[in-house]
């Protein structure tokens, strides 16, 4: 029992010794090799092109100058990683380095779920409901939300274009939502020459089947573009005008 116990503890101290040894080594290491090669890994959702290679590289040269060259031990991948977050149109980003040289930079961009236009600003909105800016080196296709949308109305906005989002049919075909003073909103779609009188956001389950058994009918009919407005606000009815 006891030469167990020896063996066990032996065993025990042999792994530290080990496991500083190595740690030692990998730190040793890191001083001695240099930076080869820095690369820049761009993660963006399909046609929202908002930020380049470019602007993650300033970032870099505003904290290190030039990271190449470099010894490994003198680059600190967390605190990279926070001045490469702290840019408003990246969404996260991950630094790590190789024994061989080099320096890997992941960057996930925001994606933007619709465009807001507003009296005082004209933003982004993400795919989480937050505010983030426009971007200076491409404009994302995406649905656009005017009229009277204040920051109170900013959340409510967000969950209507989900919902509208999530529907089979409807989803990815909104052209714009427009929210009047009094909070009736109008709906736009990308097909068809008519817009949605949808009017206050309650009963929506309700109204999206009953627009899907109407845009079943003009499809059948073969008289989608000769509507102008239809009309979900009343009950168990769907009220349509034409050119």
């Amino acid at each position: 029992m006891k030469r167990k116990r020896v063996i066990k503890a032996t065993s025990w101290l042999l792994g530290i010794a080990f496991y500083v040894v190595v740690i030692g080594f990998a730190s040793n290491q890191n001083e001695q090799i240099r930076v080869q090669e820095l690369e820049i890994n761009l993660i963006q959702p399909e046609n929202q092109f908002f930020i380049t290679r470019d602007n993650v590289l300033q970032i870099i040269v505003n904290e290190y100058d030039s990271v190449e060259g470099k010894p490994l031990n003198l680059i600190n991948t967390a605190l990279l990683e926070e001045s490469i977050e702290t840019h408003p149109l990246i969404e996260d980003a991950e630094v790590y380095f190789t024994l061989d040289g080099r320096v890997s930079v992941d960057v996930l961009q925001e994606t933007a779920l619709a465009r807001v236009r507003e009296a005082n600003r004209d933003v982004y909105m993400s795919i989480y409901g937050e505010a983030i800016p426009r971007s200076l080196n491409h404009s994302a296709n995406v649905p656009m939300i005017t009229g009277h949308i204040d920051s109170s109305h900013w959340q409510e906005a967000f969950h209507f274009l989900r919902l509208l989002d999530d529907s089979s049919w409807l989803g990815n075909n909104i052209e714009a939502l427009e929210r009047d003073s009094t909070g009736l909103y109008r709906v736009y779609p990308r097909f068809g020459r008519h817009h949605i009188v949808w009017g206050e956001l309650d009963e929506a389950e309700q109204k999206l089947k009953k627009l899907h058994v109407f845009y079943s009918y003009l499809e059948e009919t073969k008289t989608l573009n000769d509507i102008k407005t239809i009309d979900v606000r009343f009950n168990d009815q769907v009220v349509s005008t034409k050119y």
